[in-house]
Protein backbone atom coordinates (compact mmCIF):
# COMPACT_ATOMS: atom_id res chain seq x y z
CA UNK A 1 0.00 0.00 0.00
CA UNK A 2 1.23 3.46 -0.88
CA UNK A 3 1.31 5.97 1.95
CA UNK A 4 0.99 9.72 1.49
CA UNK A 5 1.11 12.24 4.27
CA UNK A 6 1.75 15.66 5.71
CA UNK A 7 4.88 16.84 7.55
CA UNK A 8 4.97 19.89 9.80
CA UNK A 9 4.86 20.96 13.44
CA UNK A 10 2.35 21.20 14.98
CA UNK A 11 -0.37 19.51 12.89
CA UNK A 12 -3.39 19.92 15.16
CA UNK A 13 -4.67 22.71 12.89
CA UNK A 14 -4.52 20.69 9.69
CA UNK A 15 -7.53 19.15 7.93
CA UNK A 16 -5.42 17.45 5.24
CA UNK A 17 -5.83 13.92 6.64
CA UNK A 18 -9.63 14.11 6.59
CA UNK A 19 -9.69 15.79 3.16
CA UNK A 20 -7.46 13.21 1.47
CA UNK A 21 -9.10 10.36 3.36
CA UNK A 22 -12.49 11.38 1.94
CA UNK A 23 -10.86 11.86 -1.49
CA UNK A 24 -9.46 8.31 -1.49
CA UNK A 25 -12.88 6.94 -0.55
CA UNK A 26 -14.55 8.79 -3.44
CA UNK A 27 -11.90 7.59 -5.90
CA UNK A 28 -12.02 4.01 -4.62
CA UNK A 29 -8.35 4.06 -3.58
CA UNK A 30 -8.68 3.01 0.07
CA UNK A 31 -7.20 -0.44 -0.61
CA UNK A 32 -4.06 0.93 -2.29
CA UNK A 33 -3.55 4.33 -0.64
CA UNK A 34 -3.81 5.94 2.75
CA UNK A 35 -2.96 9.36 4.19
CA UNK A 36 -1.20 10.06 7.51
CA UNK A 37 0.06 13.04 9.50
CA UNK A 38 3.77 12.99 10.42
CA UNK A 39 4.51 15.55 13.11
CA UNK A 40 8.27 16.31 13.05
CA UNK A 41 9.83 18.36 15.84
CA UNK A 42 12.92 18.90 13.64
CA UNK A 43 13.34 18.92 9.85
CA UNK A 44 16.30 16.53 10.14
CA UNK A 45 13.76 13.88 11.22
CA UNK A 46 12.66 13.65 7.56
CA UNK A 47 15.64 11.38 6.94
CA UNK A 48 14.65 8.75 9.50
CA UNK A 49 10.98 9.09 8.51
CA UNK A 50 11.70 8.13 4.89
CA UNK A 51 14.24 5.44 5.84
CA UNK A 52 11.89 3.72 8.33
CA UNK A 53 8.69 4.02 6.27
CA UNK A 54 9.46 2.59 2.83
CA UNK A 55 5.83 2.76 1.73
CA UNK A 56 5.80 6.58 1.74
CA UNK A 57 5.50 7.75 -1.89
CA UNK A 58 4.72 11.44 -1.46
CA UNK A 59 4.38 14.17 1.14
CA UNK A 60 2.73 17.51 1.63
CA UNK A 61 4.70 20.11 3.57
CA UNK A 62 3.29 22.73 5.92
CA UNK A 63 4.67 25.18 8.50
CA UNK A 64 7.41 25.55 9.51
CA UNK A 65 9.19 23.39 6.89
CA UNK A 66 8.22 24.76 3.47
CA UNK A 67 11.62 26.45 3.20
CA UNK A 68 13.68 24.27 5.54
CA UNK A 69 12.95 21.14 3.46
CA UNK A 70 14.80 22.51 0.42
CA UNK A 71 18.35 21.28 1.35
CA UNK A 72 16.99 17.70 1.56
CA UNK A 73 15.56 17.71 -1.97
CA UNK A 74 17.24 16.28 -5.05
CA UNK A 75 15.41 18.55 -7.47
CA UNK A 76 12.85 21.36 -7.58
CA UNK A 77 10.59 22.40 -10.41
CA UNK A 78 11.06 25.88 -11.91
CA UNK A 79 8.14 27.44 -10.02
CA UNK A 80 9.27 26.27 -6.60
CA UNK A 81 12.81 27.44 -7.41
CA UNK A 82 11.51 30.93 -8.17
CA UNK A 83 9.39 30.99 -5.02
CA UNK A 84 11.94 29.45 -2.67
CA UNK A 85 9.35 27.26 -0.92
CA UNK A 86 7.93 23.77 -1.40
CA UNK A 87 4.63 22.22 -0.27
CA UNK A 88 4.63 18.90 -2.18
CA UNK A 89 7.32 16.21 -2.51
CA UNK A 90 7.41 13.29 -4.93
CA UNK A 91 9.54 10.39 -3.65
CA UNK A 92 11.21 7.86 -5.94
CA UNK A 93 12.78 4.75 -4.38
CA UNK A 94 15.18 2.12 -5.66
CA UNK A 95 14.56 -1.65 -5.70
CA UNK A 96 15.52 -1.90 -2.02
CA UNK A 97 13.06 0.83 -1.00
CA UNK A 98 15.70 3.45 -0.35
CA UNK A 99 14.65 7.02 -1.26
CA UNK A 100 16.92 8.07 -4.12
CA UNK A 101 15.16 11.09 -5.67
CA UNK A 102 13.04 13.74 -3.94
CA UNK A 103 11.42 16.34 -6.21
CA UNK A 104 9.83 19.46 -4.75
CA UNK A 105 6.81 21.30 -6.14
CA UNK A 106 4.68 24.25 -5.09
CA UNK A 107 0.94 23.80 -5.65
CA UNK A 108 0.06 26.79 -3.47
CA UNK A 109 0.63 28.88 -6.60
CA UNK A 110 -1.98 26.92 -8.59
CA UNK A 111 -4.56 27.09 -5.80
CA UNK A 112 -4.13 30.79 -5.08
CA UNK A 113 -4.07 31.74 -8.76
CA UNK A 114 -7.34 29.88 -9.45
CA UNK A 115 -8.94 31.41 -6.35
CA UNK A 116 -7.80 34.97 -7.04
CA UNK A 117 -8.26 35.32 -10.79
CA UNK A 118 -12.11 35.27 -10.90
CA UNK A 119 -12.29 37.91 -8.15
CA UNK A 120 -9.91 40.48 -9.62
CA UNK A 121 -11.38 43.83 -10.67
CA UNK A 122 -9.72 46.78 -12.47
CA UNK A 123 -9.58 48.77 -9.20
CA UNK A 124 -7.50 46.07 -7.48
CA UNK A 125 -4.21 47.91 -7.87
CA UNK A 126 -2.34 46.75 -4.76
CA UNK A 127 -2.38 43.98 -2.15
CA UNK A 128 -1.54 43.27 1.47
CA UNK A 129 -0.13 39.82 2.31
CA UNK A 130 -0.85 38.72 5.89
CA UNK A 131 2.07 36.60 7.07
CA UNK A 132 5.66 35.95 6.00
CA UNK A 133 5.81 32.14 5.83
CA UNK A 134 6.26 29.78 2.88
CA UNK A 135 2.65 30.19 1.66
CA UNK A 136 3.05 33.97 1.55
CA UNK A 137 5.89 33.52 -0.95
CA UNK A 138 3.53 31.68 -3.30
CA UNK A 139 0.98 34.49 -2.94
CA UNK A 140 3.68 37.06 -3.74
CA UNK A 141 4.70 35.00 -6.80
CA UNK A 142 1.15 35.10 -8.19
CA UNK A 143 0.79 38.82 -7.50
CA UNK A 144 4.09 39.48 -9.26
CA UNK A 145 2.89 37.53 -12.29
CA UNK A 146 -0.18 39.79 -12.42
CA UNK A 147 1.89 43.00 -11.89
CA UNK A 148 0.11 43.79 -8.63
CA UNK A 149 2.35 45.53 -6.04
CA UNK A 150 2.10 44.21 -2.47
CA UNK A 151 3.37 44.58 1.07
CA UNK A 152 3.90 41.97 3.80
CA UNK A 153 2.41 42.25 7.28
CA UNK A 154 3.65 39.95 10.05
CA UNK A 155 1.90 39.34 13.37
CA UNK A 156 5.12 38.37 15.10
CA UNK A 157 8.03 39.99 13.24
CA UNK A 158 10.43 39.43 16.13
CA UNK A 159 9.66 35.69 16.35
CA UNK A 160 10.73 35.30 12.74
CA UNK A 161 14.23 36.44 13.73
CA UNK A 162 14.35 35.12 17.30
CA UNK A 163 17.20 32.72 16.58
CA UNK A 164 19.16 35.41 14.75
CA UNK A 165 18.64 37.91 17.58
CA UNK A 166 19.63 35.30 20.16
CA UNK A 167 22.85 34.48 18.29
CA UNK A 168 23.75 38.18 18.02
CA UNK A 169 23.10 38.68 21.74
CA UNK A 170 25.32 35.71 22.66
CA UNK A 171 28.15 36.97 20.41
CA UNK A 172 28.08 40.62 21.50
CA UNK A 173 30.56 40.11 24.39
CA UNK A 174 33.22 39.51 21.74
CA UNK A 175 33.19 43.28 21.18
CA UNK A 176 34.50 43.85 24.70
CA UNK A 177 37.10 41.09 24.98
CA UNK A 178 40.69 42.44 24.65
CA UNK A 179 39.91 45.41 22.43
CA UNK A 180 43.26 46.96 23.32
CA UNK A 181 46.33 47.86 21.31
CA UNK A 182 48.09 44.53 21.59
CA UNK A 183 48.52 43.06 18.18
CA UNK A 184 50.30 40.51 16.09
CA UNK A 185 53.49 42.08 14.77
CA UNK A 186 53.33 40.35 11.40
CA UNK A 187 53.78 41.25 7.77
CA UNK A 188 50.21 40.39 6.74
CA UNK A 189 48.89 42.83 9.34
CA UNK A 190 50.96 45.69 7.93
CA UNK A 191 50.24 44.74 4.31
CA UNK A 192 46.47 45.11 4.68
CA UNK A 193 46.70 48.43 6.54
CA UNK A 194 49.23 49.84 4.08
CA UNK A 195 46.99 48.87 1.18
CA UNK A 196 44.07 50.60 2.90
CA UNK A 197 46.26 53.72 3.24
CA UNK A 198 47.24 53.41 -0.41
CA UNK A 199 43.59 53.23 -1.47
CA UNK A 200 42.95 56.49 0.38
CA UNK A 201 46.03 58.06 -1.29
CA UNK A 202 47.91 58.34 1.99
CA UNK A 203 50.68 55.93 1.00
CA UNK A 204 52.17 56.24 -2.50
CA UNK A 205 53.26 52.62 -2.93
CA UNK A 206 52.56 49.11 -1.67
CA UNK A 207 55.84 48.29 -0.03
CA UNK A 208 55.64 45.50 2.51
CA UNK A 209 56.26 42.32 0.55
CA UNK A 210 58.62 43.67 -2.09
CA UNK A 211 61.69 42.95 0.04
CA UNK A 212 61.67 39.18 -0.46
CA UNK A 213 59.53 36.25 -1.53
CA UNK A 214 57.36 36.33 1.61
CA UNK A 215 54.21 37.09 -0.34
CA UNK A 216 52.71 38.88 -3.34
CA UNK A 217 52.97 42.64 -3.52
CA UNK A 218 49.19 42.87 -3.16
CA UNK A 219 47.08 40.73 -0.82
CA UNK A 220 43.33 40.70 -0.39
CA UNK A 221 42.53 44.12 -1.77
CA UNK A 222 38.83 43.73 -0.83
CA UNK A 223 39.80 43.18 2.81
CA UNK A 224 41.89 46.35 2.67
CA UNK A 225 38.82 48.19 1.37
CA UNK A 226 36.96 46.94 4.45
CA UNK A 227 39.74 48.41 6.62
CA UNK A 228 39.57 51.91 5.05
CA UNK A 229 37.39 53.34 7.90
CA UNK A 230 40.07 52.21 10.36
CA UNK A 231 42.98 53.90 8.60
CA UNK A 232 41.05 57.15 8.30
CA UNK A 233 41.42 57.43 12.07
CA UNK A 234 45.11 58.13 12.66
CA UNK A 235 45.03 57.93 16.46
CA UNK A 236 42.84 54.81 16.71
CA UNK A 237 43.84 52.99 13.52
CA UNK A 238 44.75 49.75 15.29
CA UNK A 239 41.69 49.83 17.53
CA UNK A 240 39.25 50.20 14.64
CA UNK A 241 41.12 47.65 12.52
CA UNK A 242 40.77 45.08 15.30
CA UNK A 243 37.14 46.10 15.84
CA UNK A 244 36.54 45.33 12.15
CA UNK A 245 37.98 41.85 12.64
CA UNK A 246 35.75 41.30 15.68
CA UNK A 247 32.66 42.37 13.73
CA UNK A 248 33.61 39.91 11.00
CA UNK A 249 33.88 37.19 13.69
CA UNK A 250 30.38 38.07 14.93
CA UNK A 251 29.16 37.88 11.32
CA UNK A 252 30.79 34.44 11.03
CA UNK A 253 29.12 33.35 14.27
CA UNK A 254 25.71 34.37 12.91
CA UNK A 255 26.28 32.46 9.67
CA UNK A 256 27.51 29.42 11.62
CA UNK A 257 24.35 29.53 13.73
CA UNK A 258 22.19 29.57 10.60
CA UNK A 259 24.12 26.64 9.14
CA UNK A 260 23.81 24.63 12.35
CA UNK A 261 20.13 25.45 12.81
CA UNK A 262 19.19 23.54 9.64
CA UNK A 263 20.41 20.37 11.39
CA UNK A 264 19.66 20.88 15.09
CA UNK A 265 17.67 22.95 17.56
CA UNK A 266 18.27 26.63 18.31
CA UNK A 267 19.85 25.91 21.69
CA UNK A 268 22.20 23.26 20.30
CA UNK A 269 23.13 25.70 17.52
CA UNK A 270 23.83 28.46 20.05
CA UNK A 271 26.05 26.19 22.16
CA UNK A 272 28.06 24.96 19.17
CA UNK A 273 28.44 28.55 17.93
CA UNK A 274 29.74 29.62 21.35
CA UNK A 275 32.09 26.62 21.41
CA UNK A 276 33.72 27.98 18.28
CA UNK A 277 33.53 31.75 18.80
CA UNK A 278 34.83 31.67 22.39
CA UNK A 279 37.53 29.08 21.76
CA UNK A 280 40.78 30.63 23.02
CA UNK A 281 42.48 29.96 19.66
CA UNK A 282 39.81 32.09 17.97
CA UNK A 283 40.20 34.79 20.62
CA UNK A 284 43.94 34.72 19.95
CA UNK A 285 43.38 35.13 16.21
CA UNK A 286 41.42 38.29 16.96
CA UNK A 287 44.78 39.87 17.87
CA UNK A 288 45.68 39.61 14.20
CA UNK A 289 44.26 41.88 11.55
CA UNK A 290 43.56 39.02 9.14
CA UNK A 291 40.68 38.27 6.74
CA UNK A 292 40.02 34.62 7.68
CA UNK A 293 36.80 35.22 9.67
CA UNK A 294 35.26 37.33 6.92
CA UNK A 295 36.38 34.83 4.26
CA UNK A 296 34.74 31.92 6.09
CA UNK A 297 31.53 33.88 6.73
CA UNK A 298 31.27 34.60 3.00
CA UNK A 299 31.62 30.87 2.23
CA UNK A 300 28.62 30.08 4.45
CA UNK A 301 26.66 32.96 2.91
CA UNK A 302 27.45 31.66 -0.59
CA UNK A 303 26.24 28.18 0.44
CA UNK A 304 23.03 29.74 1.75
CA UNK A 305 22.47 31.56 -1.55
CA UNK A 306 23.03 28.39 -3.57
CA UNK A 307 20.59 26.47 -1.33
CA UNK A 308 17.78 28.81 -2.40
CA UNK A 309 18.14 27.41 -5.97
CA UNK A 310 16.81 30.55 -7.62
CA UNK A 311 18.39 32.58 -10.40
CA UNK A 312 18.79 35.79 -8.42
CA UNK A 313 20.44 33.99 -5.49
CA UNK A 314 22.70 32.06 -7.87
CA UNK A 315 23.83 35.36 -9.36
CA UNK A 316 24.35 36.81 -5.87
CA UNK A 317 26.40 33.73 -4.94
CA UNK A 318 28.84 34.36 -7.79
CA UNK A 319 29.15 38.03 -6.85
CA UNK A 320 30.10 36.89 -3.34
CA UNK A 321 32.57 34.40 -4.82
CA UNK A 322 34.34 37.28 -6.56
CA UNK A 323 34.49 39.14 -3.25
CA UNK A 324 35.93 36.07 -1.53
CA UNK A 325 38.75 35.98 -4.10
CA UNK A 326 39.42 39.65 -3.34
CA UNK A 327 39.59 38.87 0.37
CA UNK A 328 41.87 35.84 0.13
CA UNK A 329 43.54 34.24 -2.86
CA UNK A 330 42.23 30.92 -1.53
CA UNK A 331 38.90 32.17 -2.88
CA UNK A 332 39.92 30.38 -6.08
CA UNK A 333 38.79 27.19 -4.28
CA UNK A 334 35.40 28.85 -3.75
CA UNK A 335 35.14 29.63 -7.47
CA UNK A 336 36.02 26.04 -8.41
CA UNK A 337 33.38 24.72 -5.98
CA UNK A 338 30.74 27.08 -7.40
CA UNK A 339 31.42 26.02 -10.99
CA UNK A 340 31.31 22.30 -10.11
CA UNK A 341 28.08 22.76 -8.16
CA UNK A 342 26.29 24.55 -11.01
CA UNK A 343 27.39 21.92 -13.52
CA UNK A 344 26.29 19.17 -11.15
CA UNK A 345 22.78 20.63 -10.84
CA UNK A 346 22.16 21.20 -14.53
CA UNK A 347 24.24 18.68 -16.44
CA UNK A 348 21.71 15.91 -15.81
CA UNK A 349 19.06 17.99 -17.56
CA UNK A 350 20.94 17.93 -20.87
CA UNK A 351 22.99 20.44 -22.77
CA UNK A 352 20.20 23.01 -22.68
CA UNK A 353 21.62 24.13 -19.34
CA UNK A 354 24.32 25.99 -21.31
CA UNK A 355 21.82 28.58 -22.43
CA UNK A 356 20.50 29.26 -18.92
CA UNK A 357 21.10 32.95 -18.39
CA UNK A 358 22.65 32.70 -14.96
CA UNK A 359 25.43 30.39 -16.21
CA UNK A 360 26.81 33.37 -18.08
CA UNK A 361 27.98 34.39 -14.63
CA UNK A 362 30.76 31.79 -14.97
CA UNK A 363 32.65 33.29 -17.94
CA UNK A 364 31.98 36.77 -16.57
CA UNK A 365 33.47 35.72 -13.24
CA UNK A 366 36.58 34.30 -14.88
CA UNK A 367 37.08 37.45 -16.98
CA UNK A 368 36.76 39.67 -13.89
CA UNK A 369 39.24 37.53 -11.97
CA UNK A 370 41.76 37.75 -14.82
CA UNK A 371 41.25 41.50 -15.17
CA UNK A 372 41.72 41.88 -11.42
CA UNK A 373 44.90 39.86 -11.68
CA UNK A 374 46.35 42.11 -14.40
CA UNK A 375 45.07 45.36 -12.92
CA UNK A 376 47.55 45.66 -10.04
CA UNK A 377 51.19 45.35 -11.13
CA UNK A 378 52.64 42.08 -12.46
CA UNK A 379 53.01 39.76 -9.49
CA UNK A 380 49.80 39.84 -7.48
CA UNK A 381 47.49 37.46 -5.75
CA UNK A 382 46.52 34.29 -7.52
CA UNK A 383 49.39 34.36 -10.03
CA UNK A 384 52.01 34.65 -7.27
CA UNK A 385 50.57 31.72 -5.30
CA UNK A 386 50.17 29.56 -8.40
CA UNK A 387 53.78 30.20 -9.33
CA UNK A 388 54.89 29.34 -5.79
CA UNK A 389 52.91 26.09 -5.87
CA UNK A 390 54.30 25.02 -9.25
CA UNK A 391 57.87 25.80 -8.17
CA UNK A 392 57.88 24.62 -4.56
CA UNK A 393 55.17 21.98 -4.12
CA UNK A 394 56.63 18.49 -3.80
CA UNK A 395 55.51 15.22 -2.29
CA UNK A 396 57.67 16.00 0.72
CA UNK A 397 56.06 19.41 1.32
CA UNK A 398 52.61 17.90 0.81
CA UNK A 399 53.25 15.26 3.46
CA UNK A 400 54.61 17.94 5.78
CA UNK A 401 51.43 19.95 5.19
CA UNK A 402 49.30 16.92 6.02
CA UNK A 403 51.14 16.41 9.30
CA UNK A 404 51.08 20.14 10.14
CA UNK A 405 47.36 20.64 9.50
CA UNK A 406 46.41 17.41 11.24
CA UNK A 407 48.18 18.57 14.40
CA UNK A 408 46.66 22.04 14.07
CA UNK A 409 43.15 20.58 13.77
CA UNK A 410 43.66 18.45 16.89
CA UNK A 411 45.25 21.35 18.76
CA UNK A 412 42.19 23.56 18.16
CA UNK A 413 40.01 21.17 20.15
CA UNK A 414 42.52 20.60 22.96
CA UNK A 415 41.15 22.02 26.23
CA UNK A 416 42.48 22.46 29.77
CA UNK A 417 40.67 19.34 30.98
CA UNK A 418 41.93 15.89 32.00
CA UNK A 419 43.61 13.91 29.24
CA UNK A 420 40.88 11.25 29.17
CA UNK A 421 38.27 13.96 28.53
CA UNK A 422 40.34 15.47 25.71
CA UNK A 423 40.60 12.00 24.16
CA UNK A 424 36.84 11.52 24.49
CA UNK A 425 36.19 14.90 22.83
CA UNK A 426 38.43 13.98 19.90
CA UNK A 427 36.70 10.61 19.51
CA UNK A 428 33.26 12.24 19.55
CA UNK A 429 34.16 15.15 17.25
CA UNK A 430 36.53 14.05 14.47
CA UNK A 431 34.81 10.84 13.27
CA UNK A 432 31.43 12.63 13.40
CA UNK A 433 32.75 15.46 11.21
CA UNK A 434 34.20 13.04 8.66
CA UNK A 435 31.12 10.79 8.61
CA UNK A 436 28.78 13.79 8.36
CA UNK A 437 30.80 15.07 5.40
CA UNK A 438 30.86 11.67 3.68
CA UNK A 439 27.15 11.12 4.26
CA UNK A 440 26.33 14.44 2.61
CA UNK A 441 28.90 13.98 -0.17
CA UNK A 442 27.69 10.50 -1.14
CA UNK A 443 23.99 11.28 -0.85
CA UNK A 444 23.70 14.76 -2.32
CA UNK A 445 26.90 16.81 -2.67
CA UNK A 446 26.39 20.53 -2.54
CA UNK A 447 28.51 23.65 -2.73
CA UNK A 448 30.04 23.16 0.73
CA UNK A 449 31.17 19.62 -0.08
CA UNK A 450 32.90 20.74 -3.29
CA UNK A 451 34.50 23.64 -1.44
CA UNK A 452 35.86 21.34 1.28
CA UNK A 453 37.44 19.07 -1.34
CA UNK A 454 38.90 22.00 -3.29
CA UNK A 455 40.21 23.72 -0.16
CA UNK A 456 41.80 20.55 1.24
CA UNK A 457 43.57 20.05 -2.10
CA UNK A 458 44.81 23.65 -1.95
CA UNK A 459 46.13 23.22 1.61
CA UNK A 460 47.76 19.95 0.61
CA UNK A 461 49.82 21.43 -2.24
CA UNK A 462 50.50 24.96 -0.90
CA UNK A 463 53.96 25.00 0.77
CA UNK A 464 53.16 26.77 4.05
CA UNK A 465 54.67 25.76 7.40
CA UNK A 466 53.61 28.51 9.76
CA UNK A 467 50.71 28.61 12.24
CA UNK A 468 48.09 26.25 10.71
CA UNK A 469 44.96 27.16 12.69
CA UNK A 470 44.11 30.36 10.79
CA UNK A 471 44.02 28.42 7.50
CA UNK A 472 41.92 25.71 9.14
CA UNK A 473 39.16 28.09 10.27
CA UNK A 474 36.92 27.35 7.21
CA UNK A 475 37.27 23.58 7.72
CA UNK A 476 36.64 23.81 11.48
CA UNK A 477 33.49 25.90 11.01
CA UNK A 478 32.08 23.68 8.25
CA UNK A 479 33.17 20.62 10.23
CA UNK A 480 30.91 21.70 13.12
CA UNK A 481 27.98 21.81 10.69
CA UNK A 482 28.80 18.26 9.55
CA UNK A 483 29.09 17.20 13.19
CA UNK A 484 25.57 18.51 13.90
CA UNK A 485 24.30 16.83 10.72
CA UNK A 486 25.78 13.45 11.65
CA UNK A 487 24.55 13.38 15.24
CA UNK A 488 21.09 14.63 14.25
CA UNK A 489 20.88 11.88 11.64
CA UNK A 490 22.19 9.20 14.03
CA UNK A 491 20.05 10.20 17.01
CA UNK A 492 16.89 10.45 14.89
CA UNK A 493 17.52 6.88 13.73
CA UNK A 494 18.27 5.48 17.18
CA UNK A 495 16.18 7.57 19.58
CA UNK A 496 14.07 10.15 17.69
CA UNK A 497 12.15 11.23 20.83
CA UNK A 498 15.33 12.25 22.63
CA UNK A 499 17.41 13.41 19.64
CA UNK A 500 16.97 17.16 20.24
CA UNK A 501 17.69 17.00 23.97
CA UNK A 502 20.69 14.69 23.56
CA UNK A 503 22.37 16.85 20.92
CA UNK A 504 21.70 20.01 22.95
CA UNK A 505 23.26 18.41 26.04
CA UNK A 506 26.30 17.30 24.03
CA UNK A 507 26.79 20.83 22.64
CA UNK A 508 26.49 22.27 26.15
CA UNK A 509 29.15 19.87 27.47
CA UNK A 510 31.50 21.03 24.69
CA UNK A 511 31.00 24.64 25.85
CA UNK A 512 31.79 23.62 29.45
CA UNK A 513 35.05 21.93 28.39
CA UNK A 514 36.01 25.19 26.69
CA UNK A 515 35.27 27.26 29.78
CA UNK A 516 38.54 27.05 31.73
CA UNK A 517 40.94 27.79 28.89
CA UNK A 518 38.73 30.62 27.60
CA UNK A 519 38.33 32.32 30.99
CA UNK A 520 42.08 32.00 31.62
CA UNK A 521 42.80 33.71 28.31
CA UNK A 522 40.26 36.48 28.96
CA UNK A 523 41.72 37.13 32.45
CA UNK A 524 45.19 37.50 31.01
CA UNK A 525 43.85 40.09 28.57
CA UNK A 526 41.96 42.00 31.26
CA UNK A 527 45.13 42.21 33.33
CA UNK A 528 47.08 43.68 30.43
CA UNK A 529 48.39 47.19 31.14
CA UNK A 530 48.75 49.59 28.24
CA UNK A 531 51.42 51.47 30.18
CA UNK A 532 53.76 48.46 30.28
CA UNK A 533 56.66 47.89 27.91
CA UNK A 534 54.56 46.21 25.26
CA UNK A 535 54.01 45.64 21.60
CA UNK A 536 51.89 48.80 21.61
CA UNK A 537 54.97 50.86 22.47
CA UNK A 538 56.97 48.91 19.92
CA UNK A 539 54.38 49.72 17.27
CA UNK A 540 54.44 53.43 18.08
CA UNK A 541 58.26 53.54 18.22
CA UNK A 542 58.75 51.87 14.86
CA UNK A 543 55.99 53.95 13.30
CA UNK A 544 57.59 57.23 14.47
CA UNK A 545 61.33 56.46 14.34
CA UNK A 546 61.84 54.37 11.21
CA UNK A 547 61.50 56.44 8.04
CA UNK A 548 59.79 54.92 5.05
CA UNK A 549 61.89 54.34 1.96
CA UNK A 550 61.43 52.94 -1.52
CA UNK A 551 61.59 49.34 -0.39
CA UNK A 552 60.42 48.93 3.19
CA UNK A 553 57.40 50.18 5.10
CA UNK A 554 58.68 48.51 8.23
CA UNK A 555 61.14 45.73 8.85
CA UNK A 556 60.39 43.45 11.75
CA UNK A 557 63.89 42.56 12.94
CA UNK A 558 65.25 46.10 12.62
CA UNK A 559 62.27 47.40 14.55
CA UNK A 560 62.86 45.09 17.48
CA UNK A 561 66.59 45.93 17.58
CA UNK A 562 65.98 49.69 17.60
CA UNK A 563 63.26 49.37 20.22
CA UNK A 564 65.42 47.16 22.45
CA UNK A 565 68.35 49.58 22.23
CA UNK A 566 66.08 52.51 23.06
CA UNK A 567 64.61 50.59 26.01
CA UNK A 568 68.08 49.77 27.44
CA UNK A 569 69.18 53.38 27.10
CA UNK A 570 66.10 54.53 29.02
CA UNK A 571 66.85 52.10 31.88
CA UNK A 572 70.53 53.08 32.08
CA UNK A 573 69.60 56.74 32.31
Amino acid sequence: MQVFGLIGFPLTHSFSKKYFGDKFVKLGLTKSCRYENFELDSIISIISLLENNQEIAGLNVTIPYKEKIIPFLTEMDITSQEIGAVNTIKIVRDAKGKPVHLTGYNTDVIGFNKSLSPLLKPFHSSALILGTGGASKAVAFVLNSKNIPYKFVSRNPIDSFSGLLLSIFILLPLLFIHLNNKHDWGDDFAQYLLQANWLTNETPELLVSETDSYGPSIKGIVFSIVLIPAVLSEKNELFFAKATVILSLIFLGIMLFKGLNTNCSKMASIFLTCFFAYNFHVLHLKDQVLPDFLFTALILLIALCFSKQTRKFTFLAFVLILLSIGIRSAGIAVLVAGIIFIFQIHFAKGFNFLVKWYLWVLPISIVIVLLGNWLFLDAIGIRWYLELITKSATLQTSMANLFNYKNGFIFFFEQEVPMWLNSAIRILIFPAMVLGFLHTLLKKPGFLEWFVLSYILLLFIYPYHNEPIRFLIPLIVIGLIYLAHFYSFLLNLVAPKYATYTLTAFAFILVLTNFKSTTTYIKSELNYSTSSTSSKELFQFVKNKIPQNDKVAFYKLLGFILFYRSFLCTISQ
